[in-house]
């Protein structure tokens, strides 16, 4: 998707990068505004001018932490549960998220592999912007038994079957609305092997 804040596209290749500049962001802004909350309370009296600067300060930090933290949240919730922003955004639209049933998402490979899908396999370098993800940002794995519940349960609806990704599927289009919105969902973000 394309994000505003950073006037830029986020995908597989930059989403790890996307991540920590929102952690680091946060954890920053929350650092200074701290520090700067301490200043004003414990420092000594401040010059007027000095003052200004400071209030100024911590009126800018706050919503910069508090929209950094929030969004940080939401992507980490996201990479836990192995979603992407559109799948999740479709995963809403479809179901009722307040009922108690369980809903299948076949790319949910369990917490510590959904995060090394997105943080890379070296736990040590999480928080470090190298070490990539591994894969083509195409193909992705899936947890056979959920993609075998999701085939069955779609009756062969869900993506190509060739994998080919021209979306010729005799299922799109023919079944109900929940059908179409998997198939699309299936083309856009992840590619059957």
């Amino acid at each position: 998707h394309h994000c505003a804040y950073i006037n830029n596209c986020v995908s597989f290749s930059n989403y790890k990068n996307y991540c920590l500049l929102l952690f680091y962001t946060m954890l920053l802004s929350m650092q200074t505004f701290l520090l700067s909350l301490f200043r004003l309370s414990f420092g000594a009296k401040l010059p007027s001018a000095e003052l200004f600067k400071v209030v100024l300060l911590l009126t800018i930090l706050f919503p910069v932490a508090l929209s950094c933290g929030s969004l940080f949240a939401q992507h980490l919730k996201l990479a836990c549960k192995g979603f992407t922003t559109i799948e999740y955004k479709l995963y809403l639209f479809e179901y009722d998220v307040n009922s108690s049933a369980q809903h299948i998402h076949e790319y949910d490979l369990g917490l510590l592999d959904n995060l090394k899908s997105v943080m890379g396999a070296h736990i040590s370098l999480w928080l470090w912007p190298w070490n990539k993800p591994e894969g083509d940002g195409i193909h992705f794995e899936r947890d056979k038994f959920r993609a075998s519940l999701m085939d069955s349960d779609s009756d062969s609806s869900y993506g190509d079957d060739d994998g080919s990704g021209d979306g010729d599927d005799e299922g799109v289009g023919k079944g109900s609305d929940n059908e179409a919105r998997r198939s699309w969902s299936g083309h856009c973000n992840h590619h059957q092997e």
